[in-house]
């Protein structure tokens, strides 16, 4: 049975992690606390704030899970378990987040900063970590090259593995991303970016990016950079699967970076997502020649330039694909990407097979303009037949 614990900022009782009402008062208190538990397993309530809660400082979070064992963050409202979110809000432009402990497992917390200087916000040197119905927000930031989150650097490649996620990043910098993770599994999560959406950087492990929502952070009436970003740092093989998604309004859908000679040490698999609305589908470097590890298959593409874009000798790439024709999307100008059953793209989704694909319920997403709202809360996937 797990151990469980408590954090609570504006507790004042024993400040020893045991009960709701003696919650350890600082991120310091926990890590001394965690050090002294014996048993594998221990679960962490993070209490939510009457406002959210400013740590003051930059915080670098360092203690490592025992082999083995499991440190579960998870943020309440009222009672343990109800599912709040605990929200960190940063308010000077050069405090951060790091996680540097291995295998810790956060859910319902929502981190966000006003920065409008260079850097990463919340970033991940440690080699595992996992993150369900979490937030990472940067609202303010307009030309920095800052990514709202990001992992591992060229001698650090963790993995990272998100579900039910959100990232925002207003920067217009072509380099400034929500997400930038190496070995990136994101399933089901809803990136608002004004440049990239998810730039995934390959070293040792698979790549996943699964049903996720991908469109221009709403503050900008313009595209997006990129939706979705596969780069092999260092010229390293991999495997990455992009399916599921729904991108809308970028410059290019799906961008292949780096590597000129795709070959069957490598596997690239593109399928079952909808792009609509911008100049390039699926991206692929110039002079690129070799594509043995490419698989293309039952995609929809509309209101495009060009569904694939800088090859020459590239095999068949449109396998059952889907050409749009119209915005198959409630609204996908205000980020609106849930399928509409009622247009015509929404219904050649559905006669394809695609209508089924998890999409999400508008009434409780998290919110893309953040001044309307106090408190973002997950978009649970719903399906449209």
């Amino acid at each position: 049975m797990a151990t469980l614990r408590y954090f609570n900022p504006s507790a004042s009782g024993a400040n020893d992690g045991t009960s709701e009402s003696d919650a350890w008062e600082s991120f310091a208190d926990m890590a001394t606390g965690l050090g002294g538990i014996t048993t594998d397993q221990v679960i962490v309530y993070w209490k939510r704030q009457a406002n959210a809660w400013n740590p003051g400082a930059s915080v670098t979070w360092s203690v490592n899970v025992p082999t083995g064992g499991a440190y579960y963050h998870v943020g309440y409202t009222s009672t343990p378990g109800d599912n709040g979110i605990f929200e960190m809000a940063f308010t000077s432009s050069g405090h951060t987040f790091t996680i540097s402990g291995d295998g810790n497992t956060f859910a319902n917390i929502r981190w966000s900063n006003n920065a409008t200087t260079s850097g990463d916000f919340v970033s991940q040197t440690a080699d595992h970590a996992v993150f369900i119905n979490c937030g990472f927000e940067v609202t303010t930031l307009t030309t920095g090259n800052l990514d709202t989150f990001a992992n591992g650097t060229s001698s650090n490649r963790g993995h990272t593995t998100m579900v039910g996620c959100w990232a925002y990043n207003t920067s217009t910098h072509t380099t400034a991303a929500a997400l930038n993770v190496h070995n990136i599994h994101a399933r089901h999560c809803v990136i608002r970016s004004n440049a990239r959406g998810i730039r995934a950087r390959a070293s040792s492990r698979p790549m996943v990016i699964m049903g996720c929502d991908i469109a221009p952070y709403a503050a900008s009436p313009s595209d997006m950079f990129r939706g979705v970003d596969l780069d092999d740092t260092n010229n390293r093989h991999y495997q990455a699967i992009v399916t599921g998604c729904r991108i809308a309004r970028a410059t290019t859908m799906v961008r292949i970076e780096t590597e000129p000679d795709l070959t069957r040490d490598d596997g690239i698999s593109i399928y079952g997502n909808v792009f609509y609305d911008g100049t390039n589908g699926v991206e692929w470097p110039s002079g690129a020649s070799q594509y043995n590890g490419l698989f293309l298959l039952n995609n929809a593409f509309g209101a495009l330039s060009k569904n694939v874009a800088n090859y020459t000798d590239m095999p068949v790439l449109d396998w059952l694909d889907v050409a749009l024709s119209g915005d198959p999307f409630m609204d996908s100008g205000s980020g609106d990407l849930r399928i509409d059953p009622t247009s015509a793209g929404g219904r050649q989704l559905i006669d394809a097979g695609l209508g089924a694909l998890p999409t999400y319920d508008a009434s409780i997403m998290p919110p893309v303009n953040l001044a309307d709202v106090a408190s973002p809360v997950l978009r649970r996937p719903v399906l449209i037949s």
